[in-house]
C-alpha cells in the first residue's frame, strides 16, 4: 500500500475535488502538479490544461482508487465532489463500470472549465472553490451574500481553472492575494430564476441514484426520454404539465433513443439538462412521474390507422373563450395538418387551431400558443419590457413571441396598464388586408415566417405590423380555410417568363437578378446568352449591397461612439465591432478608412478618460489637503496617500498629478 499523505484535511460541503487537492498540497508542503503526477492514470500523460477533467470526469484522468488510499477517504466521498453524481443520474450501472464509454461532452455547454470563479470571503476563511460556482449563470455565494469573481482585484487578470497559484489563493500573473483590499460587492435581491437554477444544480450534484426507475422493460436512458416526452405531451390524468420546451430537434432525438436504444448524434446528457433547466422541473417530481401505458404504446404501434377514432369537434380551451362563454364555435379547416389524424378545427371566436393529436388520441390545441400567452401575461403584469420578455422566454424564438403578442393585442389580452408598441399601429381596411394576404399566399404559401419575409419585401411591413394584420378576424378566416396545396404554375413556365423579361430589358434584368438564381440553371443562361449579363449584374448588386452595409456600419458606429461619450465610458475598438456585428477583418477589407476613424476615436476616448481621471484626482487632492489643514494634520505626500487612498506610484513618480501635488505642498 502506498504511503498516504501526512496531513489530510476534511472535505467541505460542495467543495470541488480540485479545490480539495489545492488544500491537500498546501498542508503537505508540496505543489498541485506534484499531487497530480502522483495520482494520474498510468496510461495517460496528464497536463495542467486537461486537469479540469478531475472535476468533470475523474475516472478519465486520475486514479480515484489510489487517491482514496492516499487520503484514507472513501472513494464515493471523493466522487461526490465532482460531476460524477450527474453521470449516475443517466448512465446504467454497467455503463459506469466502463468509464471510457461514459461521455460528459454535453456538460461543457453548462460548466465553465476554463476560468475559476471564487467568493473572496470563502477563499479568505477556508481557501475553497465550490463546484456549483462553475456552472453558467451561477454568480453568487449563498453563504456570504456576495457576487462571485473571476479576476484579480490588483491586476484585473482572469484566473485559470487550474494552477499551482490557487494553493495560496493568489493571482497567476501578479502573485498577489485574490482577497487583498477586499471590496464587498453585496447582492441585490436575487431573482426567482437565479435561486431556482442554484437549487437545481445543488440538487443534481447531491443525487446518489438514477433520476428515475425504469419502466416497461426499457433501459434507463429510454425511460428518461419517455418521461420527458410524456411530461411535455400529456401529463397525469386529464391535466397538462405547464412545461414549455420548444427544442424540436431534442424531442426528435429523444424519440430515437426510445425506439432504437441508441444515443442521439448530440449529447444525451445535454438534452436532459436542457429539459430540466427550461422546464424548471424538480428532480423529485420527475422521479415520481409514472408514464401511462397508453402513451408508451404510441411509440410502438405497427399500424396507426387501425386505432383511428371518429373525430368530433370539442370545445375551445382558451381561458378567454371560456370566460366569454364562446368556447363551442368550432369550424373545420379545409386543409390537412401533419400533427392531426384526419383534420383540424379552429375556434371561430379566438382562431386557435385544435385537433386529435396522434400520439395522445386527445383533443387539444395543436400550435402550443395558449401556454406561451399565459406566460407572457405574467411578465406583462410585472411590467417587463419586450426585450426582457424575450430573455425570460429563452425557449421560444423572438418571432414566436412577437406573433403571440400580436395575437394578444388583436384579441384585447394585453393588460391596460402595459405600454404596448402595438398601440401606435393603425389597421388598414380589412378588404385590403385580405387581398394583400392573398397575394402573399400565392407567392410563398401558408408558412407564417415565409409570409412575414415576403410582406416586408412587398409592402414594407415590420414584424409588429405583420402580426397585427395577420391575426385580424377576416385574414385568419381566409388563411385557415385556404387549402394547403395551392395550384401553381410549372417551374418551366415561370422560368420562360423570367428569361423573356431579361431579353426585353437588360436594366430590368439587373434589378431582378436575385430571382433568376432560384430556378434557372447556368445551362439555360448559356442557352439564352445571358450568363455574362447575370454575372455582371450580380457583381454590381454585390458592390451595391456592400456599400449599403458600410453606410449602415458608419451610422451605427457614430451612434455607439456618441452614446459612450455621453455616458463618459471608455471606448474600446472591440465594443464597436461587436455593436456593428462585423469582424475587424471584414471592415478592414471593405473600408480601411473606417478602421482608421474608429482607432482615432478610441485614442481620443482614452485621452479624454485620462484627463477626466486626472481632474477627479486633482479635486480629490484639493479636498484632502483642505481637510488636513482644517484638522491640523501635518501635510505631506505620505499623509496624502494614507488619507486619500492613492497608490504610491500615482503621486510619488513623475506624472502630472505628482507635479500638481508638489506645487500645492510647496505653497503649504
Amino acid at each position: 500500500m502506498p504511503e498516504y499523505f501526512r496531513i489530510r484535511p476534511k472535505m467541505i460541503e460542495q467543495e470541488s475535488l480540485s479545490s480539495y487537492l489545492f488544500r491537500l498540497a498546501k498542508h503537505n508542503e508540496t505543489t498541485f502538479s506534484a499531487i497530480l503526477q502522483r495520482i494520474k492514470q498510468n496510461n495517460y500523460s496528464i497536463q495542467m490544461s486537461q486537469s479540469s477533467y478531475m472535476d468533470m470526469h475523474p475516472y478519465r484522468k486520475i486514479n480515484i482508487r489510489l487517491l482514496s488510499e492516499l487520503t484514507c477517504m472513501d472513494k464515493e466521498e471523493l466522487l461526490r465532489h465532482t460531476l460524477y453524481p450527474i453521470q449516475i443520474g443517466i448512465y446504467s450501472e454497467s455503463e459506469l463500470k466502463t468509464p471510457e464509454n461514459v461521455s460528459v461532452v454535453g456538460i461543457r455547454s453548462f460548466y465553465n472549465s476554463k476560468e475559476r470563479w471564487f467568493c473572496p470571503l470563502c477563499l479568505k476563511e477556508a481557501n475553497i472553490f465550490k463546484l456549483v460556482w462553475q456552472f453558467n449563470d451561477i454568480n453568487f455565494c449563498e453563504i456570504h451574500n456576495l457576487r462571485l469573481q473571476k479576476t484579480c482585484i490588483q491586476c484585473g487578470e482572469v484566473q485559470p481553472y487550474i494552477g499551482n497559484h490557487l494553493i495560496d489563493g493568489s493571482c497567476h500573473v501578479c502573485r498577489k492575494s485574490l482577497i487583498s483590499n477586499l471590496v464587498r460587492d453585496e447582492l441585490e435581491l436575487l431573482t426567482d430564476d437565479e435561486v431556482t437554477l442554484h437549487q437545481f444544480w445543488i440538487s443534481i450534484l447531491s443525487i446518489k441514484s438514477p433520476f428515475c426507475e425504469t419502466q416497461f422493460g426499457l433501459s434507463l436512458k429510454q425511460t428518461i426520454s419517455l418521461k420527458i416526452l410524456f411530461m411535455i405531451k400529456v401529463g397525469q390524468g386529464e391535466e397538462r404539465f405547464s412545461i414549455i420546451w420548444s427544442a424540436r430537434q431534442d424531442r426528435a432525438n429523444l424519440k430515437q433513443v426510445i425506439l432504437k436504444d441508441e444515443y442521439p448524434q448530440t449529447s444525451f446528457l445535454a438534452i436532459v439538462i436542457r429539459f430540466f433547466i427550461s422546464s424548471r422541473t424538480p428532480l423529485e417530481q420527475f422521479r415520481n412521474i409514472k408514464v401511462s401505458k397508453e402513451f408508451y404504446d404510441t411509440f410502438f404501434e405497427k399500424d396507426i390507422n387501425q386505432k383511428k377514432t371518429e373525430i368530433q369537434a370539442r370545445n375551445c380551451e382558451t381561458p378567454w373563450c371560456i370566460y366569454k362563454n364562446s368556447s363551442r364555435m368550432m369550424h373545420p379547416m379545409n386543409k390537412m395538418n401533419k400533427y392531426n389524424m384526419q383534420g383540424s378545427y379552429y375556434c371561430a371566436e379566438c382562431f386557435m387551431v385544435y385537433g386529435y393529436i396522434n400520439n395522445t388520441r386527445k383533443w387539444g390545441e395543436i400550435r402550443g400558443k395558449i401556454a406561451l400567452i399565459e406566460r407572457i401575461l405574467i411578465y406583462m403584469k410585472l411590467n417587463y419590457s419586450k426585450s426582457k420578455i424575450y430573455k425570460e422566454l429563452s425557449g421560444s424564438t423572438r418571432f414566436t413571441v412577437n406573433d403571440a403578442m400580436g395575437y394578444m393585442y388583436v384579441h384585447n389580452l394585453i393588460p391596460t396598464s402595459y405600454t404596448s408598441v402595438f398601440n401606435a399601429i393603425s389597421i388598414p381596411d380589412t378588404k385590403e388586408l385580405v387581398l394583400k394576404f392573398n397575394v402573399l399566399i400565392n407567392k410563398v404559401g401558408l408558412a407564417t415566417k415565409g409570409l412575414k419575409s415576403k410582406a416586408r419585401q412587398l409592402f414594407g411591413w415590420d414584424v409588429n405590423e405583420f402580426v397585427c394584420y395577420l391575426h385580424q378576424k377576416e385574414v385568419q378566416t381566409m388563411i385557415l380555410n385556404t387549402p394547403k396545396q395551392l395550384k401553381r404554375a410549372s417551374s418551366y413556365e415561370a422560368t420562360h417568363v423570367l428569361l423573356k423579361e431579361f431579353i426585353k430589358d437588360s436594366e430590368k434584368a439587373k434589378a431582378i437578378h436575385r430571382k433568376i438564381h432560384i430556378g434557372v440553371s447556368s445551362c439555360l443562361l448559356f442557352l439564352y446568352a445571358l450568363e455574362n449579363l447575370f454575372v455582371v449584374s450580380k457583381i454590381l448588386q454585390y458592390e451595391k449591397d456592400v456599400e449599403a452595409q458600410l453606410v449602415e456600419c458608419r451610422k451605427l458606429a457614430k451612434q455607439f461612439i456618441q452614446k459612450q461619450a455621453n455616458e463618459k465610458k471608455l471606448l474600446r475598438a472591440g465594443d464597436v465591432y461587436r455593436e456593428l456585428s462585423r469582424s475587424y477583418v471584414w471592415i478592414k477589407e471593405k473600408s480601411p478608412k473606417l478602421i482608421m476613424w474608429i482607432n482615432q476615436k478610441v485614442k481620443d476616448s482614452r485621452r479624454e478618460t485620462k484627463l477626466l481621471i486626472l481632474k477627479e484626482n486633482k479635486e480629490k487632492v484639493d479636498r484632502t489637503i483642505k481637510f488636513m489643514r482644517d484638522h491640523g494634520i501635518a501635510i505631506s505626500k505620505s499623509a496624502l496617500i494614507r488619507a486619500a487612498g492613492f497608490k504610491n506610484y500615482e503621486i510619488m513618480g513623475q506624472s502630472e498629478l505628482s507635479d500638481y501635488c508638489n506645487e500645492l505642498l510647496n505653497k503649504e
